[in-house]
């Protein structure tokens, strides 16, 4: 962030802690862009390369901040979303734009979802249900 202006998004895994510079707007990290951000291809590897690794260690809880544009094209993490998916044991948690959750539900061949308008829902009440959906994890 710049002067309260976001300026650009890193990637954190939640599990190890460590970032990645992904998406900067002004910056020459790469050329595909995204809105007013370019895409920087070592923090989208890392990214893709980190819920790989999810998908495959069998992780009961993935959460993936944001889903919508580039998976809605085939791009982003749309593969990992695909392969976790798959997985049935998963429990998920995507964040969506409002604009995108009709078309990623049908990109995915999502049918069971429960889904929070920010905007209208208590934050409490949301990880309440979230919590009450991931009961009998082990």
């Amino acid at each position: 962030m710049t002067d309260s202006r976001t300026t650009g998004y890193d990637l954190v895994n939640i599990e190890t802690g460590e970032k990645t510079i992904f998406l900067r707007e002004n910056e020459e990290c790469g050329s595909e862009k995204i809105g007013k951000f370019t895409i920087c291809p070592d923090g989208l590897s890392v990214g893709i390369a980190v819920l790989h690794s999810l998908a495959m260690k069998g992780n009961r809880v993935v959460i993936i901040d944001e889903v919508g544009f580039l998976e809605l094209q085939d791009k982003g993490w749309a593969e990992s979303v695909r392969d976790l998916l798959q997985k049935r044991s998963n429990h998920i948690l995507l964040t969506v734009r409002d604009k995108f959750v009709n078309d990623v539900k049908v990109k995915f061949n999502i049918q069971e979802a429960t889904i929070f308008n920010i905007s209208e829902t208590d934050w409490q009440d949301a990880g309440r249900i979230i919590l009450g959906n991931f009961k009998g994890l082990s």
